[in-house]
């Protein structure tokens, strides 16, 4: 996944050409040096369709950019790289990509790290690796969860989702270094990670002796990996179908990036591993483990949610005007160009007056809510409020403390009302949505079940629908026939915003 650094840089500055004498990728007659002179051309020549032509070529702006933010350049860089780009500019070039990405994605990483050696003319031991991160493949590799197949084993596949549980962040040994135990030998052996195990040598090239070496855990090299578990998200599952899940493995930097109830988009290379019934034993089942070792995660839908409380309170501790007075949310430097786009259209809505001097924009959401369901103007502003919330407010330290922005709702009415059809609404707009029956809602169900980790053999808690909707919302339909132990656990999400489990 990672790939070595290379020892040396080429003394020919000139791209490779395909014609050039290579390695063959394994099992194909795929050429190594056509895909690295495809990538380099990738690199040095695509530009996006709005540049003009005296700008510096797209990619080599970002890896200049990236190795300039970097902190610690010998501990290299994350590169992503769009596969829609790739697409555009190469259509075998992307094939190759998506069909062989455990031979392909390692020529990428070592072709940005000699790109970045020249570009910046720096020495090579000075840079640390350079790891493409792919991203945004085209509509046809973007698989649905329940319609993966064997045939996508090792290759890249997008997959989109709602990351239900997040395990524990556990090492995981990268290399070994194995110690000769004999007396007078103290000859040491690195071993790298290899098909998902490490091999420790049988005899010793100092002393002879065998079986005599014992591993240094302190001289051992590791890295963070996570265990995510995503699920379809409602609107893909079809009617009478239970929602299908997989697991995806994430490491180092995409550790900790997402929390139990975010959409997302996991763009990586689908694989296979073996069970062993004993763990003792090498003997391995017929049936294999399947999972997603991730390259990239991205949020599957953007919402304009509120970010952590510690953000909220810094913010409300500073005298400065909002972030719409002092017009931060078009800063360049800090929005990109849609987001930017989208805020100045939003501002110019919000600026809009009737005849009369009023103000528009209030009519407009609310006439824009459901426009399905005639009138049942008061309903949908009620909804709304709850869907913007209010503003937090940091008092004195010694009174009451910080006040809950957020509000509950509680729709009563006759049958044949629409409430069903304003929540669904409601829960569609939201970033972070959960909708469920109070009928067949149970305390556990709505706050955290206790199950066995596949994986670890561990107990681990399943998030229910209030930690899934956490900083979203979560509509409750038919509230008046729910158990009341049920209805119980709603008085502590409602009131102090926690759940105690």
């Amino acid at each position: 996944k990672t790939p070595s650094r290379p020892s040396q840089l080429g003394a020919d500055p000139e791209l490779p050409t395909a014609g050039e004498e290579g390695n063959f990728l394994y099992g194909t007659d795929i050429n190594e040096a056509s895909i690295v002179a495809d990538f380099h051309r990738f690199v040095r020549k695509f530009r996006i369709q709005d540049a003009g032509e005296e700008e510096k070529p797209y990619y080599l702006q970002q890896l200049s950019r990236r190795w300039e933010e970097a902190l610690q350049k010998d501990k290299g860089i994350k590169f992503p790289i769009d596969g829609s780009h790739i697409f555009d500019f190469s259509k075998s070039l992307y094939d190759h990509l998506v069909s062989f990405p455990t031979e392909v994605i390692p020529i990428f990483d070592r072709e940005l790290w000699n790109i970045s050696v020249r570009e910046l003319r720096a020495e090579p031991e000075d840079l640390g690796t350079c790891q493409a991160q792919i991203h945004t493949l085209m509509e046809k590799d973007a698989k649905v969860m329940r319609l993966i197949n064997p045939c996508d084993i090792e290759r890249l596949v997008a997959v989109k989702g709602i990351v239900i549980r997040c395990s524990d962040l556990v090492p995981d040994m990268m290399s070994a270094r194995f110690r000769c135990t004999t007396e007078d030998c103290k000859n040491e052996v690195e071993v790298a990670l290899s098909h998902w195990t490490i091999e420790e040598p049988t005899r010793c090239d100092g002393c002879g002796a065998s079986h005599s070496f014992q591993i240094v855990h302190n001289e051992c090299s590791f890295s963070d990996r996570q265990v995510l578990k995503l699920q379809e998200t409602p609107e893909l599952i079809p009617e009478g179908e239970t929602p299908q899940n997989v697991a995806v493995c994430v490491f180092d930097d995409l550790v900790d990036q997402v929390r139990p109830g975010d959409r997302v988009e996991v763009t990586g290379i689908y694989r296979a591993a073996p069970v062993r019934p004993m763990k003792t034993q090498k003997m391995c089942s017929a049936v294999y483990r399947t999972y997603i070792d991730a390259i990239s995660i991205g949020s599957e839908q953007k919402g304009r949610v509120d970010g952590p409380n510690e953000e909220v309170d810094a913010m409300l501790a500073t005298s400065g005007p909002p972030k719409l007075a002092n017009e931060e949310d078009l800063n360049p430097e800090t929005q990109t160009e849609e987001d930017i786009k989208w805020n100045r259209r939003v501002r110019e809505l919000a600026a809009e007056r009737d005849a009369e001097g009023n103000r528009t924009v209030m009519g407009k959401l609310v006439q824009s809510f459901a426009p399905s369901i005639f009138e049942e103007d008061e309903v949908k502003r009620g909804l709304l409020c709850q869907l913007f919330n209010g503003t937090p407010k940091a008092v004195a330290q010694g009174s009451r403390g910080r006040c809950r922005p957020e509000i509950n709702t509680l729709l009563c009415g006759d049958p044949s009302t629409a409430k069903s059809q304003l929540l669904q609404y409601a829960y569609k707009l939201a970033p972070r949505g959960i909708y469920t029956s109070g009928k067949g809602s149970s305390a556990v169900g709505l706050t955290a079940s206790i199950n066995k980790d596949p994986v670890t053999k561990e107990l681990v808690l399943e998030s229910g629908a209030l930690v899934l909707a956490d900083r979203g919302i979560c509509c409750i339909d038919e509230f008046d026939k729910m158990d009341d132990n049920a209805r119980a656990i709603l008085h502590e999400a409602m009131e102090q915003q926690t759940v105690s489990v």
